[in-house]
């Protein structure tokens, strides 16, 4: 909508004219000006803007109550329109001129041109606009006259050409003897061989002869009073190969030529070798003759392989550089040299040729020439010295270069090893520390150590020290069994030494005595001997006694002490003290202590028909007593139990009666202990209550209680009535437990059944499973082929699991066989059925007590006529190629008969008769004319017919032509072979058919084709094609010139 007075209306209508309306617009609330109007008729809704202008562009957004409506305003600016048009001027030369023109409002920008030259306010020109008053884009077409001034009536334009075409740019002036400059860019042209400036009255030319990539650029034709201007593109030459680049493979060292051909003789071309640029150098040589361009490169080396590239103008080409390695062969060979630590070794190898860098290596590392390593090459041979040759060099030698290597080994072999002090005999006292020593020539030196020829490892007695040339075994707490011959061996070399162990003398300055100890109170041994921190041995009965809870062994200098703790009878024997030399000996007597009670009787409290304990303590465990009640002996067995545990006496009173109550004691010889028993009369009560019971109907149910008191009376309860011993109900009683009895229970015998001591009762249900029925059986069925038939089995009760068979053999479900259960009711669906679904179904039903139900029903089938349901249908196809029929029918597992024209096909590698389910398929490949005719589908008494239509293949190349180099005056000779022998062909030269004649003579022996061309030269080196319909095979001969032979 444009900028304007009139009026821009927004309606809408409310279902409700009471709700209060609020309309913002840009996110402002509309407020009633001049401007705006809002009209409300019932629930219609008016907004009217006036005088819109484009600010006011955006969102209005009614709403009333819980009602919203939005709706876009775009207010577009009204088009600028001259008020005022410019208008023709003509002034004398250097008059002041003015031009004014006026618009229908201010616009952005604005632009003054001369002719289609943009002008800019500068000394000469004076720019202004006031307001409304200035220029705008729709500026009507104007031409101011300057009497006595040219101007550019006709301009220039811009120019495209092919390189090295001639170029002549032309532009007009108002008069004819005008004056112009030309330009390019800001440089003045003036005339040369290449570029010619012509006037021809008002015209005036500008020539270039033969355009170059250096002349691409602005161009401008001056007349001081004006100017024009074109732009100048010159585009590449459509240069083509007439030879390409073929790839060279050469042997480092060797010379690598390569060498093109393009259809101009005038181009420059550039040769390039992976990617960077060629210049002539002592091994790169670059030649032009005429349109061959030549490329060769001396003293290739491998780093040089790649690919080649030569450009001309558009023209490309490139090919490899393959550059194979001189191979490195072995004239004579690397020998293992063997030498001492200390001496020289040296090795050398003869390689194939001289010149070859090698590099020498150590068990991979690189050996660097130093005073004790030396390389030398002379000639082919190549030689390496080690000298001081060291221990820790043995390994291989090899020698490398480039793609060859060759390894040789270094054995280094140690010198022997000698002792330069040898072993000496030593003596030491048992238990102390021996050290044999000796001294080896060689700090690394490997020894070993041996004991009357057993060699000795490292442990806790011996350890192995080596330090420097010294090697030491110490050994540690010598013993009599250690007086031994010890050896050092050093492989090569032995030394030996004998060492003499003696036992130290030790006598008892203060032997031991006899000592007598009671019971539980602790003896004490004590001795002295000659010699302190004198090891000995304590010993009970010659057995060795070891330092525990029960004895503790003293050492006090010469003092040793034996104290045994809480003495036993057991404890009586002979204790000695073996100082190994000398022994000291002394008889231990444990006194008998008598028995007492520890702990006393205490007063127990039972129930009528539990058990008690009664329990004391004596002080020794073997202490025999004797239980009482008042002063009656109690009997071992029966009720009563009498327990020994240790030093505890126990006494058990087993189904206690209210006259166990009253006074128990129990005596030892010299003393005894009283406690008092207290009965409590049991009460009446259920100790264990009857339990919910759940039978199968048919099978006994029992309901078992137990009670405090075997001589209670239990009545059986159901609905309030006395249950009595009969056929249905057997009520038992034995010792406590109390049991009725459901004979052959029924559903009706379900409920609450109580049992009752006097006031005391105790209630459990009884539940009443039915056996598991078929309410429903199955029954036997008959369909029609194609029919959804439906099984259908109800059982009286849940949690059933069922089984479906078909004679005899189990279902399993899938999409033809759908197996559902629907609470108690199961259904075995069987989908789109046919013949081979009859025979017997049967379900076999089982609940989780393992009972068993089934039902069958029997299936009969009606078969269907066999029909075509999907005819075949026409095809249309060539020669050589594949076509299926298709059909479909009715049933599965058919076979069809296919006939052609009448006569039944047979099948074959070539014609093949595939069957999907109800799709039957007769392929025919590698169609023949032969083929062609009616083709039907007999499926029983129906039948499918469909047209084979094909139509000849068009005339190929089963082999095409080949590329051809021959040398010059020899015949060439193209041959390419047809499908079809009867096609006619045509011969082409560069696109141009060619006539047979005395150089050029056909040949057509069947399918196979041939162009025989006589006595080739090198203008016969072109591209050749054979031709047949639209189908062409190209190929490329190549003549190769004789060199010059000169006659003397």
């Amino acid at each position: 909508m444009t900028l304007s007075s009139l009026r821009w209306p927004v309606e809408t209508e409310l279902r409700s004219p009471y709700s209060i309306p609020c309309i913002p617009l840009l996110n402002h609330q509309i407020i009633l000006t001049v401007d705006i109007e809002m009209i409300e008729d019932g629930a219609k809704h008016t907004l009217i803007l006036y005088n819109l202008k484009a600010p006011l562009s955006g969102e209005i957004l009614f709403t009333a109550a819980n009602a919203k409506c939005v709706a876009n305003l775009k207010v577009k600016e009204s088009p600028i329109t001259f008020v005022t048009h410019l208008s023709d001027v003509q002034v004398y030369d250097k008059y002041e001129v003015r031009f004014e023109c006026e618009v229908s409002r201010v616009p952005k920008g604005f632009r003054w041109l001369k002719g289609s030259h943009e002008l800019t306010a500068y000394d000469k020109f004076d720019i202004t606009h006031e307001g409304k008053r200035h220029w705008w884009s729709n500026l009507p077409h104007m031409r101011m006259k300057l009497k006595g001034k040219p101007y550019f009536t006709t301009k220039l334009h811009d120019y495209s050409v092919t390189e090295k075409d001639e170029l002549t740019m032309i532009c007009e002036l108002s008069k004819p003897n005008a004056e112009v400059k030309w330009f390019k860019g800001d440089q003045q042209i003036t005339s040369s061989k290449n570029v010619v400036i012509k006037a021809d009255g008002k015209r005036r030319m500008l020539i270039i002869k033969k355009t170059e990539k250096s002349d691409i650029g602005e161009y401008s034709c001056d007349c001081d009073a004006d100017r024009t201007t074109a732009k100048l593109n010159i585009e590449d030459r459509d240069i083509k190969f007439v030879r390409p680049l073929y790839s060279v493979e050469v042997t480092e060292t060797e010379i690598a030529k390569f060498e093109t051909e393009i259809s101009a003789d005038d181009v420059h071309g550039h040769w390039k070798l992976n990617g960077e640029a060629l210049h002539q150098s002592p091994d790169c040589e670059i030649k032009e003759e005429g349109t061959r361009h030549i490329l060769i490169l001396y003293n290739v080396r491998k780093d040089q392989a790649g690919e080649v590239d030569f450009q001309a103008a558009n023209a490309k080409s490139n090919a490899q550089l393959r550059v194979k390695a001189r191979v490195i062969g072995l004239l004579r060979p690397l020998k293992d040299v063997t030498v001492t630590a200390g001496e020289t070794a040296t090795f050398d190898c003869e390689l194939s040729y001289e010149g070859i860098a090698v590099e020498w290596f150590l068990g991979g590392t690189k050996l660097e020439p130093s005073d004790r390593v030396v390389t030398r090459a002379e000639d082919k041979t190549h030689t390496l010295t080690l000298r001081d040759v060291k221990i820790s060099e043995d390994g291989e030698i090899k020698l490398t270069a480039k793609d060859f290597q060759i390894e040789a080994r270094l054995h280094v072999n140690e010198p022997p090893v000698e002792f330069t002090k040898p072993l000496e005999d030593q003596a030491v006292e048992e238990e102390a520390t021996a050290t044999l020593e000796c001294e080896v020539s060689r700090e690394n030196a490997e020894v070993s150590w041996f004991q009357d020829g057993q060699e000795i490892l490292k442990t806790k007695k011996y350890d192995i020290v080596a330090n420097g040339r010294v090697r030491k075994l110490i050994i540690h707490g010598c013993t009599l069994d250690d007086s031994k011959t010890f050896t050092c061996d050093a492989s090569e070399f032995k030394t030996s030494c004998f060492l003499n162990v003696e036992p130290p003398h030790v006598e008892f300055s203060k032997p031991l005595h006899d000592v007598e100890v009671k019971e539980k109170e602790s003896a004490r041994f004590e001795c002295e001997v000659s010699r302190e921190n004198a090891k000995v041995r304590w010993l009970k009965d010659s057995s060795e006694i070891r330092k525990g809870k029960k004895y503790e062994i003293i050492a006090k200098g010469r003092q040793h002490i034996l104290i045994i703790h809480k003495s036993v009878f057991d404890d009586e024997a002979e204790y000695e003290c073996d100082a190994k030399v000398s022994k000291s000996s002394g008889m231990l007597t444990v006194v008998e202590e008598e028995a007492t009670f520890t702990r006393n009787l205490s007063n127990v409290e039972g129930t009528e028909a539990d058990s008690v304990k009664m329990i004391c303590e004596v002080s020794k465990a073997d202490a025999d007593v004797m239980w009482y009640k008042e002063d009656q002996e109690l009997p071992e067995g029966g009720r009563y139990d009498q327990i020994v545990d240790g030093r505890k006496r126990i006494l058990i009173i087993q189904d206690l009666k209210t006259d166990d109550a009253g006074e128990y004691y129990c005596k030892l010889s010299s003393s005894k202990t009283t406690g008092n028993l207290k009965i409590n009369e049991l009460a009446a009560e259920f100790i264990a209550m009857p339990q919910n019971q759940e039978v199968v109907e048919g099978e006994k149910a029992e309901f078992v209680c137990s009670v405090s008191k075997d001589t209670f009376i239990v009545k059986w309860m159901k609905d309030d009535k006395e249950l009595e011993k009969g056929d249905k109900y057997d009520i038992v009683c034995d010792g406590k437990r109390r049991i009725l009895v459901i004979k052959n229970s029924e559903p009706k015998d379900e409920g609450a059944y109580v049992a009752l001591i006097g006031t005391t009762r105790a209630t459990a249900d009884l539940f009443v499973l039915e056996k598991l029925r078929i309410n429903t059986p199955i029954k036997d069925t008959e369909a029609k082929e194609g029919q959804e038939i439906i099984f259908n089995c109800e059982v009286n009760t849940e949690g059933a699991k069922a089984k479906w068979l078909k004679n005899e053999e189990t279902m399993f479900e899938s999409s033809k066989f759908v197996m559902i259960q629907k609470d108690n009711v199961f259904s075995l669906r069987i989908k789109d059925a046919d013949k081979s679904d009859e025979g017997n179904y049967t379900i076999t039903l089982t609940n989780q007590r393992g009972e068993h139900a089934k039902s069958s029903g029997k299936l009969t089938v009606k078969e269907e006529s066999l029909k075509i349901i999907v005819p075949l249908e026409d095809c249309d196809t060539q020669e050589k190629k594949t076509v299926s029929f298709s059909c479909k029918v009715n049933r599965q597992k058919v076979t069809l008969k296919w006939m052609k024209a009448g006569q039944e096909i047979t099948f074959s590698k070539r014609i093949i008769y595939r069957l999907d389910q109800y799709k039957h398929t007769l392929t025919i490949k590698d169609c023949t004319l032969a083929d062609e005719g009616e083709y039907t589908a007999m499926a029983g008494d129906d039948k499918s017919t469909a047209e084979l239509i094909i139509s000849e293949a068009p005339t190929d190349f089963s082999a095409q032509l080949k590329d051809q180099t021959i040398p010059e005056f020899e015949n060439a000779e193209f041959t390419c072979k047809l499908t079809k022998e009867k096609a006619e062909v045509k011969w082409y030269r560069n696109g141009r058919e060619i006539r047979e004649g005395p150089r050029y003579v056909f040949e057509k022996e069947g399918k196979t084709c041939r162009l025989h061309i006589k006595e080739c030269r090198p203008d016969d080196e072109c591209e050749y094609s054979c031709g047949v319909d639209e189908k062409r095979s190209h190929a490329h001969l190549f003549v190769e010139g004789k060199p010059l032979e000169f006659i003397i």
